[in-house]
């Protein structure tokens, strides 16, 4: 019985699945289409849901939003600030690459704050 638990115990995991490109686009265009949702809805507690717990967001004179609670608490105050504000962006590419790694690029329009197109 020894044997076969020092045997288990040193036996080596599997290598890793190699990444699906095509599966991840999905993933990420699914979760920003339910981001997209909840930000047009005014959802702050729905677009933090979608935060990464280590998430960082970065804004224009404000200290670094770190998380799903900063996010909200930001998010709560721009639309009490901005009652008139609509939110809209489009996601033009994802790249997956096959080690994994993305990038990602889109168009943000949000009306009734800054009026401007901002690309990301």
């Amino acid at each position: 019985m020894f044997i076969a638990v020092l045997v288990a115990a040193c036996a080596q995991p599997g290598p890793a699945p190699k990444p699906d490109p095509a599966a991840e686009e999905r993933a990420i265009r699914d979760q920003d289409a339910r981001w997209l949702k909840a930000a047009q809805s005014r959802d702050a507690a729905g677009e933090a849901a979608i935060f990464a717990d280590d998430g960082i967001e970065y804004h224009l004179h404000v200290e670094p939003l770190i998380g799903p609670a900063a996010f909200q608490a930001y998010e709560v105050k721009f639309f009490a600030d901005n009652p008139k504000v609509s939110v809209m962006w489009t996601t033009d590419a994802i790249q997956v690459a096959a080690s994994g790694e993305r990038r990602d690029s889109n168009r943000q329009s949000i009306p009734g704050r800054i009026g401007r197109i901002c690309d990301g």
